[in-house]
C-alpha cells in the first residue's frame, strides 16, 4: 500500500500520515520543497520512494513540484514532462 498526500501547508498532511501509519502500520516518508536536488536527483529521490517501500504514506511527492514550482517559487518545474 502506498498512499501520497498532497496538500498546501498547514492542511494537515502530516497530521493524517500519523494517523494513516498507525492505523495500518505504515513507514512515513515527510517530503519538504528539496531545494538542493537538480531535476535528475529529484527525480531518482521520488521514484526510489515509490520503489523502495510497499506498506509507506509519502507526505508531499513529485506532482508537489509541479504546483509548489509555479505558485510559490514563480520558476519552472524540476519534474520534466517526461518523468511524469
Amino acid at each position: 500500500m502506498i498512499i501520497i498526500l498532497e496538500g498546501v501547508d498547514g492542511s494537515g498532511k502530516t497530521t493524517a500520515a500519523n494517523a494513516l501509519s498507525q492505523k495500518y502500520n505504515l513507514d512515513i516518508i515527510h517530503n519538504g520543497p528539496l531545494l538542493e536536488l537538480d531535476s535528475e536527483s529529484l527525480f531518482e529521490h521520488y521514484a526510489h520512494q515509490i520503489l523502495k517501500f510497499d506498506n509507506v504514506v509519502i507526505d508531499r511527492s513529485w506532482s508537489s513540484e509541479l504546483i509548489y514550482s509555479k505558485c510559490y517559487r514563480n520558476t519552472q518545474s524540476r519534474i520534466t514532462f517526461e518523468q511524469e
